[in-house]
């Protein structure tokens, strides 16, 4: 049997709590904006409060952990009989619930005998039905529930997955995405060698902004890391072949703040010349551009295009995208700025701000 005492997901450390996390718990869980939602915590909550947590936990290996991020405890995650948790104020709007969740429902539905996993949150707590929505959780009825830190019962939207759902889900969530050929994951500095190689190639460098020709390795080993999967906007992925492995490409995705429409997130992509005329950066950019519309709900996202790079507007406009205008962008790998098309796509899940 697969020991799940410890799970570790991209950025984080998943591990069963000891008695020496109690002042980090306890220093959480005092903050009434934490505490309100859980089920079983008291308020107000102290450092005995953590202590008798941590203990009664002892047996729980398994299904309960505390979650590390960079050493530091940010926050509890547990699957006893359904998914709960909780985040330290310092940590919220960084993903943390998110990925952590990932690793515990993959763990969950690791027994063969599991079908479903269920969860919930108040009507009020906004944050967490977002977090369930995007995880594929869906309503099932409204319920009450003993709440002790109000100290009377609660209503609770119950919410559930089922097993079929979440393996089907599972391909399509960030940082790890599958599609029919392809697998997108996050990049290390082993993989500059390689991105070097199909970023400075002078047909491809003279159509993206950064790649020089050549585009040196221990630049190129910076800009991965740069770029690195954060559970944020801001990030670059590979792009690899099932049936290889081989890197062919990468895609990545901007901070809002730095598009050519502030608060709109740009992509960015780049694919090795021999892999062209198979569809590969259609099928990457359309699997890309779901799965970052779905998880961080940007209300659009952007792309610029240099007007000698055809095969790109076409890759764009089959996803869906829209020419909304022309600019002018450099290159380093070309003399003078040239001429660019601006493109847009909506996120119909997100209604746009009058």
């Amino acid at each position: 049997m697969q020991d799940f005492a410890t799970l570790k997901a991209d950025r984080l450390l998943l591990r069963p709590p000891e008695a020496r996390d109690a002042p980090a718990v306890a220093e959480a869980l005092g903050d009434w904006e934490v505490t309100r939602w859980l089920g079983r915590a008291p308020w107000p909550y102290g450092s005995s409060d953590a202590e008798e947590f941590i203990a009664r936990n002892q047996d729980n290996t398994g299904r309960v952990w505390l979650i590390e991020l960079d050493g530091d405890v940010v926050g509890m995650c547990a699957c006893k009989g359904e998914l709960g948790y909780w985040v330290a104020r310092k940590a919220w709007g960084r993903g943390i619930v998110t990925e952590a969740a990932r690793a515990v429902i993959d763990s969950f539905f690791a027994d063969p005998d599991v079908a479903v996993m269920p969860s919930g949150h108040a009507p009020e707590n906004a944050r967490s039905g977002r977090v369930l929505s995007k995880l594929g959780f869906r309503y099932t009825q409204d319920e009450l529930r003993p709440s002790a830190s109000h100290g009377k019962d609660i209503v609770i939207r119950a919410m559930e997955i089922s097993r079929a759902e979440w393996t089907a889900r599972r391909k399509k969530l960030l940082p790890h995405l599958e599609t029919e050929r392809l697998f997108l994951r996050p990049m290390t500095d082993v993989d500059a060698p390689r991105v070097a190689e199909i970023g400075g190639h002078p047909k491809v460098a003279r159509m993206i902004f950064r790649a020089t020709v050549p585009w040196p390795v221990d630049v190129v080993a910076a800009f991965v890391h740069d770029w690195r999967w954060r559970g944020q906007l801001g990030f670059r992925l590979g792009v690899c072949r099932k049936d290889t492995g081989a890197l062919i490409g990468t895609i990545g995705v901007g901070h809002p703040d730095y598009g050519h429409v502030k608060g709109q997130p740009d992509i960015f992509y780049f694919f090795d010349l021999a892999e062209g005329g198979q569809g590969f950066a259609s099928e990457t950019v359309a699997a890309f551009t779901e799965a970052v519309l779905r998880h961080f709900a940007p209300a659009s996202l952007g792309a610029d295009v240099f007007h000698d790079n055809p095969a790109s507007m076409r890759v764009l406009t089959n996803v869906g995208f829209e020419k909304t205008g022309e600019g002018m962008a450099t290159s380093a790998a070309r003399v003078e700025p040239a001429p660019v098309s601006v493109y847009r796509l909506s996120n119909p899940d997100v209604k746009a701000t009058p």
